[in-house]
């Protein structure tokens, strides 16, 4: 097991650019090939998902350590916009604080996994939902790392 977490913390970065790397491409394919039009949440998860994919690009083509500080920066909003989004995925409610513009609803779901897989248990697993998974998981990812460096030292 130590085994494995060594890996883990010492390869963060390579695991960050493949959760990132699916997220913006999933966004990607979701908006370009499904045709399915992001909604203002949507796009503001993508301002913080798609640089985040950019920094551990650049940091693993050049070996260059990338500040997790930067990475967290950008995580942090994202997981909240994530998790808001879901939030009114899951609970509508026509009066909430902020209001959709753009002309699609924040609210409506247009793709769950259980269209994919056809099991009720995946009903609630939806574009905002991937989303702030591939938050929580990058977040975890760099708060791990910080943890285990002090650990070792």
């Amino acid at each position: 097991m130590s085994k494995l977490l060594n890996w883990i913390a010492k390869n963060y970065l390579i695991l960050i650019f493949l959760i990132s790397g699916a997220a913006t491409f999933g966004s990607l394919y979701f908006s370009e090939v499904q045709a399915l039009v992001p909604c203002i949440y949507c796009w503001y998860a993508r301002i913080f998902m798609y640089p985040i994919f950019i920094i551990s690009t650049v940091s693993l083509s050049f070996t260059q350590a990338v500040s997790k500080k930067i990475l967290l920066a950008l995580v942090i909003p994202g997981t909240i916009i994530g998790a808001y989004h879901f939030y009114i995925q899951t609970f509508p409610d026509p009066n909430r604080f902020v209001p959709c513009v753009g002309g699609v609803d924040c609210s409506k779901i247009d793709w769950t996994l259980q269209q994919v897989v056809n099991l009720d248990l995946f009903k609630y697993v939806t574009i905002p939902f991937l989303s702030l998974m591939a938050f929580v998981m990058i977040g975890l990812l760099i708060a791990f790392s910080f943890w285990w460096n002090k650990r070792s030292v």
